[in-house]
């Protein structure tokens, strides 16, 4: 299906180990198909009809690419770990906002206003966040093991 310069093309590929839908969308190639070459078990030859975009793909891969297909059988917290660790640092990097510091100050000052102690403030609000923190991780890790495919 072509939109202008972008053509979205899908390809069912039927190899060994099972039936897999590809979407592929591209902004250069031509919605041509072409033969390949393919070996099944035991070493024979199979020529297969496949759309060029995907053999332009294949052929120019890079190190992401490669990469993004060698994590595939990866754990889920293997892949998820370094994700962990960025919003760790994120969350830290707000923590120490000046914004941040300013609204503490303020909250502060309502508290001491309102009768109530600063460290009941402080407590609600790191629990606050931190809730609001691990509902973000719950969802993003449920988001990350469905495993739907693109309609």
């Amino acid at each position: 299906m072509r939109n202008g310069e972008l053509l979205m093309v899908k390809f069912a590929d039927k190899k060994a180990t099972g039936d897999k839908e590809i979407y592929v969308i591209d902004s250069k190639g031509t919605a041509n198909i072409v033969q390949v070459e393919r070996f099944e078990k035991g070493g024979v030859k199979k020529y297969i009809l496949k759309p060029s975009s995907f053999v332009d793909y294949n052929r120019n891969m890079g190190g992401v690419d490669l990469s993004d297909s060698s994590l595939h059988h990866a754990c889920m917290d293997r892949k998820s770990y370094r994700w962990l660790s960025d919003n760790e640092i994120i969350k830290k990097e707000y923590k120490d906002n000046e914004v941040h510091k300013q609204a503490q100050e303020l909250e502060l000052q309502i508290a001491s206003h309102s009768q109530s102690t600063w460290s009941t403030i402080q407590i609600k609000e790191r629990k606050k966040y931190e809730i609001a923190i691990q509902n973000l991780i719950l969802s993003a890790v449920y988001l990350c093991q469905q495993d739907q495919p693109i309609n």
